[in-house]
Formats: structure tokens, sequence, C-alpha cells
């Protein structure tokens, strides 16, 4: 039978008989693997060579026994080349099935986005009451900074009403009722930048109605 040829690195050889490249190489270096180095990294060697130096042996083996045939290395060789193969294509079933997995994943990640994106959150607020006036409008309204009157508000000199309610496409969370306008106009008409409106001065009429 003609003896054969395999250009190989120190690492394909390894993984082709299950030991690290290191082992490989001391039988190199050993002379116990013939291996003639061709180019950068590669060598020429008898596979069969390999398969037989990596065959486990029992120690109570005689020399003989150790060496075996030509035609049964040769068996050793092909059936290590079919698991070699049978391996690869496994390894590239399981690289497709991941592929497939990763665009899923993808598909899936796109499709929550756009949902989310065209899913409008549901607007819980209410409108503003008719009876309430935003507690910021209605101080520049009268020439009150809106500093001057949350610091009353913080001294609870006036009060606010507190909510979540909507008025002319804004959001609006404090606001005067008609009784903290009373207190409003009470507290600020005598400041010297306040200035009157046309309701005022907010007192709370019969019927529920403010002059």
């Amino acid at each position: 039978m003609e003896e054969l040829t395999e250009e190989l690195t120190t690492a394909q050889m390894a993984r082709q008989v299950g030991v690290t490249q290191r082992t490989v190489q001391r039988w190199i270096k050993s002379g116990e693997l013939q291996a003639k180095p061709i180019r950068s990294g590669y060598y020429a060697i008898n596979p069969l060579d390999l398969v037989e130096i990596s065959l486990p042996l029992r120690a109570d083996a005689t020399p003989k026994e150790k060496r075996l045939s030509y035609d049964e290395l040769f068996d050793k060789y092909i059936e290590v080349q079919f698991d070699l193969d049978d391996l690869q294509h496994r390894l590239g079933q399981a690289e497709d099935k991941i592929e497939r997995l990763n665009r899923r994943i993808t598909e899936l990640t796109r499709e929550r986005k756009t949902t989310t994106t065209r899913r409008k959150k549901r607007d819980t607020r209410k409108l503003l009451l008719y009876d309430h006036t935003p507690w910021r409008a209605f101080a520049r309204l009268h020439g009150i900074p809106e500093s001057t009157v949350a610091r009353a508000i913080k001294e609870q000199t006036l009060y606010v009403e507190r909510g979540d309610w909507r008025s002319g496409g804004r959001t609006i969370t404090e606001a005067f009722d008609y009784y903290e306008r009373e207190l409003f106009y009470d507290h600020f008409h005598t400041h010297p930048k306040f200035e009157s409106c046309e309701d005022c001065p907010h007192k709370l009429q019969r019927g529920g109605k403010t002059s």
C-alpha cells in the first residue's frame, strides 16, 4: 500500500487525535513522530504515524504488540477521519441553528419595538375643573412674580389644589380654586406690582359664582 502524506499544522494534528498541541510538538522534537517542515507552521506527515503514536497501550504490552500493522493503522485512520467529518457536520448544523435563532431574535426584537412605538400611551389625565385656574397663569395675570407666589405657597400663606389635569394641550398639576383665588387677592392686592383683572376681588357670590 502506498504511504500516505498529509500537510498539517501541529494544532490540526492535535485536534485530529485529541491531544494538546504541546504534546504533538514534543513528539516531533523527540522524533517519535516523523514530520518534515514544508512551510511556515506546516509539516508533511504520514497520518497513520500520528494515529499510531496516539493510541493508548496496555502497560504489559510487548514491543511487538505495541505496533499495529499498516492495514490496522489505516483502518484506525479512516475511523478517525469519519469521526472528524461527523463532528464537523454536526458542528455545521449547530451553527446553522444558532444563526436561525439569532435571526428570529432580531425579528422579534424589531417587531416588539415597532409595536411599542405604534401603541399610544393611554391618557389618564382629567380635564381641568371649570372652577380651577393654573396658579402660575393666575399670578402672571395679576403681575405677581411666580417665585413670590411659590414662596407664599411653601409658607402655607396660600394653598393650591394638586392633581393630574389637562388644559389646552398642557398638563396641569397645581391650580387655584375659587377660594384660593380669593385668598390670593386678599394677600397680594396691596403688593406694588399687583394688577387687577375684571374679576377682582374674586369674592364668592350666591350661586357659586365669583365676581
